[in-house]
C-alpha cells in the first residue's frame, strides 16, 4: 500500500522508475557511500536530462545548498538512526528489529520531501528530447563539486547512470 504521505510528482516517479533499472541503484549508493554525494541531487541531473535540459550553475547552487541543508539536519540523522538500529537488530535486539521498519520508512518521507524542495528549484521550461550528455555532464559537475577524487569505478557508475536516461536518447562520447 502506497503510504498518503509520499504525494505524488513527476519527479518522484522517474526517480522510483530510474532507481529500480539494473545497476542504477546501487551506483547511486556507490556515489553516495565513496563520494558523499546526495541520491537525489544524482537523480534531479537524470530528470531534467531526460527532459532534455541540463541544470545551469546557478540552478545547481541553489540545489546543492537545500540538500546540503536538508542531508545535514533531516536524512543524515534519520539516516544514522536507521543504521544504528539495523546493526542492533542484527546483533539480536528485539526493540531494534521493530523499530527498524519504521525508520526505513521515515527516511523514505524525509527524501521524498528534499525531492519535492529540490524539484521546485528547477525552473519550469518546455521539455524537449532525453538528452544523455546533458546527464553526463551534469553529474560530472555535481560530483565535481564534492570532496575527495574520483573513486575508480566512478567511471562505470557514472555509464550506468547517464543510460538511465531514456534509450533513445543517443550515448556521449
Amino acid at each position: 500500500m502506497p503510504n498518503p504521505m509520499l504525494a505524488d510528482h513527476a519527479f518522484w516517479r522517474f526517480s522510483l522508475d530510474r532507481y529500480g533499472r539494473p545497476g542504477v541503484a546501487e551506483a547511486c549508493l556507490a556515489l553516495q557511500d565513496r563520494r558523499g554525494a546526495d541520491v537525489n541531487v544524482v537523480l534531479l541531473v537524470l530528470w531534467q536530462a531526460e527532459q532534455g535540459r541540463g541544470l545551469a550553475e546557478s540552478t545547481l547552487s541553489a540545489v546543492l545548498a537545500a540538500s546540503r541543508d536538508w542531508q545535514a539536519q533531516v536524512v543524515g540523522p534519520v539516516r544514522a538512526a536507521r543504521r544504528a538500529a539495523k546493526r542492533a537488530a542484527e546483533a539480536g535486539d528485539a526493540a531494534a528489529a521493530a523499530l527498524y521498519p519504521r525508520l526505513k520508512e521515515a527516511e523514505l518521507a524525509c527524501e521524498h520531501a528534499e525531492q519535492t524542495a529540490l524539484a521546485a528549484l528547477v525552473p519550469a521550461e518546455a521539455a524537449g528530447p532525453p538528452d544523455r550528455r546533458a546527464a553526463e555532464l551534469g553529474l560530472r559537475a555535481y560530483l565535481a563539486t564534492l570532496p575527495g577524487g574520483p573513486a575508480a569505478q566512478e567511471v562505470d557508475w557514472l555509464a550506468v547512470l547517464v543510460t538511465a536516461v531514456s534509450p533513445a536518447a543517443s550515448h556521449p562520447r
